[in-house]
């Protein structure tokens, strides 16, 4: 299973120190208490429509591989 995650700084984790960013920003602890795998796509300042167009982006991309849908959490 795998949670996707996108969004601006908050998502990113922009406040906490680089060398452990990514597993304790928000999205990879929820991934971690759930026992999925974290895809983390945020980035400061990502407006709108970045966050709208990665998603859609990431989600066809991951449905052209013929992957389970069942598998994915957005």
């Amino acid at each position: 299973m795998i949670l996707y995650a996108n969004g601006c700084s908050m998502t990113y984790g922009a406040e906490i120190d680089e060398t452990i960013r990514a597993s304790v920003c928000w999205p990879a602890v929820l991934a971690s208490s759930l026992g999925m795998e974290c895809i983390n796509d945020a980035i400061g300042g990502a407006s709108n429509d970045r966050i709208l167009r990665t998603t859609t982006q990431f989600v066809t991309n991951y449905l052209k591989k013929k992957k389970n849908p069942n598998d994915l959490f957005v």
